[in-house]
């Protein structure tokens, strides 16, 4: 980002500076980059609660990771209009970047944004992934990151819920594999900019017999 601008705010959120509307932000995200920024520093003068406090430090965190500038800026506002949901998208990612619960999150939220304008990814894939580091703890996400080029993960992993309710893995015989879901998370954005090995082969899917008539209990016969 505009190193200038980049200190410009960082100096308004350490003068206390308050709040604003989601909406006047949604919009400064497909408007003109220039305007974009001219539009940020005059919108913190307007803070109010801490509510929204949160939500600058957040965005502010958002475009330092990204090392976001206005050229950047410039290519997000044109993958917007090319999704053709502009408002929706950049209203989703606002609402996204103000649901952060740690600060550590805010890079990679910001890293699979870069991934979406360097077209390694849609929407639609970005979106769900970003969704999946809103939901875990940051120890989900480091410990994904360590250990998905394992491929298998052990089935008394303590995070076996919280990967399987995401869908990062599934199950297999003896245990559980990462899915492509948790490679393109790792790859796009808990270690954007490095290469993750992918098997060649991945593990077959547990296949769950259904039950036959013979094997059901009718326990109307035990009484």
């Amino acid at each position: 980002m505009n190193k200038d601008l980049l200190q410009e705010i960082g100096t308004e959120l350490k003068n206390n500076t308050k709040t604003t509307l989601l909406e006047v932000l949604i919009n400064c995200f497909v408007q003109d980059s220039v305007d974009f920024g001219k539009n940020i520093i005059e919108l913190l003068h307007q803070t109010k609660s801490i509510p929204d406090m949160i939500l600058w430090n957040n965005f502010y965190l958002f475009l330092q990771e990204g090392k976001f500038n206005y050229d950047v800026l410039r290519k997000l506002a044109v993958k917007l209009e090319e999704s053709g949901n502009k408002i929706e998208n950049a209203t989703s990612i606002v609402y996204t970047i103000n649901r952060i619960d740690d600060p550590r999150k805010a890079k990679y939220i910001s890293w699979l944004t870069l991934s979406v304008i360097d077209n390694d990814m849609e929407f639609d894939k970005y979106f769900r992934l970003v969704k999946a580091v809103e939901n875990f703890v940051y120890a989900d996400l480091v410990y994904l990151s360590e250990n998905v080029e394992n491929v298998t993960i052990d089935s008394n992993n303590s995070h076996i819920d919280d990967f399987l309710a995401n869908g990062m893995i599934y199950r297999i015989d003896g245990g559980f594999a990462y899915t492509d879901k948790a490679y393109d998370l790792v790859e796009y954005g808990i270690m954007r900019g490095h290469s993750v090995r992918r098997p060649e082969e991945k593990p077959e899917r547990q296949i769950l017999e259904m039950a036959t008539d013979e094997d059901v209990i009718d326990f109307t016969k035990m009484f």
